[in-house]
């Protein structure tokens, strides 16, 4: 293409009567060769500062036309460690219960008077209580007695001793004593043992003594 544009380019010389035939021709030949030794050296220059350029060196072009290198982004954030949670509150002891009440004395059986008293009925021994009072009797021999034990009973002052002789054929005392701190315990000493019954009474316990033979 270089030697097409040349011969365009160049005139060609108007032969004279002076040179000789194809003198012109080889005029041009030797420009185009002139012509070539100058681009083959131009060339050659440039493939060695292409080769002897260090790697990392770019034209101001080249670096213009690469797009910017993304800006580096920033380092999390380190998060604020949570608090430790808060120990739970201590339990609270338990309190002693508080020891039971004793009872009070209106819920007490408490023995508050005895007696006998004879009559057309014949015998009967009273006793008077604050609370109701449950029995337990039973008979002895040798000698013969009727015993009538109240549990849980405890007498006052003037009722923990307790005895008196009586008018009766079969019965000869009537004895009332705190056999156990718990057990009040009454007595009917007797020539021979009667018929009798016991019953609960408000206020107390009453014994009667029937009479004859059991």
């Amino acid at each position: 293409m270089i030697r097409l544009n040349l011969l365009k380019q160049a005139p060609a010389a108007a032969p004279t009567s002076r040179q000789p035939a194809g003198s012109g021709i080889r005029i041009l030949q030797r420009r185009e060769a002139v012509l070539g030794m100058v681009l083959l050296v131009a060339g050659g220059g440039m493939l060695y500062y292409l080769v002897s350029r260090p790697p990392g060196q770019t034209s101001k072009t080249a670096k213009a036309a690469l797009p910017p290198a993304p800006a580096p982004a920033p380092a999390p954030e380190p998060k604020p460690s949570s608090p430790a949670p808060a120990p739970p509150p201590p339990t609270p002891k338990p309190e002693p219960s508080p020891p039971p009440k004793a009872p009070s004395p209106q819920g007490r059986c408490e023995i508050l008077q005895v007696s006998a008293s004879t009559g057309p009925t014949g015998l009967t021994v009273s006793v008077r209580s604050a609370a109701q009072v449950k029995h337990k009797a039973f008979e002895l021999r040798s000698p013969d007695r009727i015993v009538v034990d109240l549990p849980g009973c405890r007498a006052l002052a003037g009722s923990r001793q307790y005895s008196q002789l009586v008018k009766h054929p079969q019965i000869e005392r009537v004895r009332g004593n705190q056999f156990r701190p718990d057990l009040y315990r009454l007595v009917l000493d007797a020539r021979s043992l009667p018929r009798y019954q016991i019953r609960s009474i408000s206020g107390g316990l009453e014994i009667r003594i029937l009479g004859g033979q059991p």
